[in-house]
């Protein structure tokens, strides 16, 4: 070998290698630009100190700068003065290998706009930064998105917390309470804070033994509507339940809508207590009494025959009616139905099937205590309506002497019974036909 020519070939070889470094370096480089050309964001390299040396042709309507003007520009002059700091600091970040994204404005014409870049260290051979790579993307559609949905959401909020007859409680699957509106919690009771972050049974332990099963139920995936009475207030609630799934249709909470229908429930009471019984005397109605015989007769024609049906009528009403007017007839039948009320059983019943006319059911007894019961009946009406000289006439008829299976062929014996004992001189009773062991008085 020619002496001197080893260090030549070294130095060739070093050469050779480093340009084809050099050249495979160029080659990634094209390739990366290539890339970076034919995306959406913006990308941009950027020297340890933060210099861009190169942006894609994006930057323009991403970053608010010409790519042919980018290069030599501080990152920072690409940002709203008020966010420079926060991009510098997450800079700093990333050229330490550290992952960093931050969100600024950037320049578009006169005005700004959001924009989120991630950053991204590149080391050389060493390990030392090379330079530090940025993905840039406008965000504007997204801010705007958030800003829609937060103002949805305190729409919503608002909404939910002016509700004036509903208090709405969110669940999570461990029946813990993870939101809870309504309009004047405190008012009703409810400690907000109290309630959140805990579950059901810590936060309301006498509610929990009603609600748990349902809510249970609805994490299953029913819809439930319900009522239920506060264990401590006594008052009434309609409960809804509702669950809400995730992607998959899987139930990952329960809304509830409860509403104090305590009025409601009262209302409806009342219409039932209207529809069935006299608004006058308050006593039973004709439909009332005609449902109760029914039950009656089911019952003795499974348990035997027993009980009896009085009919009441008073004697010399429509003179009353006719001479002192309905004001005073109705004292008279107030008077009467006082009476009756006051001289039966607790398990009779008494009602008026309209006008001067009365109903009783002995759901107990013989006719020989039927008539027992009529004979009082008669004295008591008697005293009761003496200032007006208003007597009363009553017909018995028995269950054991008539058809069970027919209540109205009861009363309609009954009914005959009453008119014979006016036919007899009224202020009296009569036992319908088949009731021998009983006499008419």
């Amino acid at each position: 070998m020619v002496p001197g020519l080893l260090p030549v070939i070294a130095v060739l070889v070093a050469a050779a290698v480093a340009c084809a470094a050099l050249l495979r370096a160029r080659r990634a480089t094209q390739r990366y630009e290539l890339l970076a050309r034919h995306t959406t964001d913006a990308v941009s390299r950027h020297t340890p100190d933060g210099t861009v040396t190169f942006i894609s042709p994006n930057g323009h309507a991403v970053l608010g700068i010409e790519p042919a003007d980018a290069a030599g520009t501080p990152l920072a002059a690409l940002c709203h003065p008020e966010d420079r700091d926060a991009v510098r600091a997450a800079f700093a970040r990333a050229v330490t290998g550290e992952d960093a994204a931050v969100m600024f404005r950037a320049p578009e014409g006169s005005s700004w706009h959001p924009v989120e870049m991630t950053l991204e260290r590149v080391s050389d051979a060493r390990g030392r930064v090379a330079e530090v790579v940025a993905t840039t993307r406008d965000i504007t559609a997204r801010v705007e998105a958030e800003r829609v949905l937060r103002a949805s959401q305190k729409l919503h909020r608002m909404v939910l917390d002016h509700l004036p007859d509903a208090i709405v409680t969110v669940y999570d699957p461990e029946l813990r309470i993870v939101a809870l509106h309504g309009a004047d919690l405190s008012a009703r009771g409810v400690d907000r804070s109290a309630h959140l972050g805990r579950t059901l049974r810590e936060a309301a332990p006498d509610d929990a033994v009603v609600l748990e099963p349902e809510l249970e139920r609805a994490f299953a995936g029913e819809e439930r509507i319900f009522e239920a009475e506060g264990p401590s207030s006594g008052r009434r609630y309609e409960v809804s339940l509702v669950p809400y799934r995730d992607p998959a249709g899987v139930p990952i909470g329960v809304i509830s809508v409860t509403r104090d229908v305590t009025r409601r429930h009262e209302l409806e009471q009342d219409l039932r207590h209207l529809a069935d019984h006299d608004a006058l005397t308050g006593l039973p109605n004709r439909r009332r009494f005609e449902e109760e015989m029914g039950r009656h007769a089911a019952h003795t024609r499974r348990y035997g025959l027993e009980g009896a049906v009085l009919l009441v009528d008073l004697d010399h009403f429509k003179h009353i009616n006719d001479t002192l007017g309905h004001a005073t007839g109705d004292q008279v039948i107030t008077r009467a139905a006082d009476a009756l009320h006051d001289t039966l059983r607790a398990t009779d019943v008494v009602a008026r099937l309209g006008g001067d006319e009365f109903a009783v059911l002995l759901p107990h007894g013989d006719v020989d205590t039927a008539a027992e019961t009529a004979s009082r009946i008669v004295g008591a009406i008697r005293v009761a309506a003496e200032t007006w000289g208003v007597t009363a006439s009553v017909g018995v008829a028995a269950f054991a002497d008539h058809s069970p299976g027919d209540p109205a062929a009861i009363v309609v014996a009954a009914d005959h019974a009453m008119y014979e004992a006016k036919r007899r001189g009224r202020d009296g009773f009569a036992v319908a036909p088949g009731s021998s062991s009983a006499e008419a008085a």
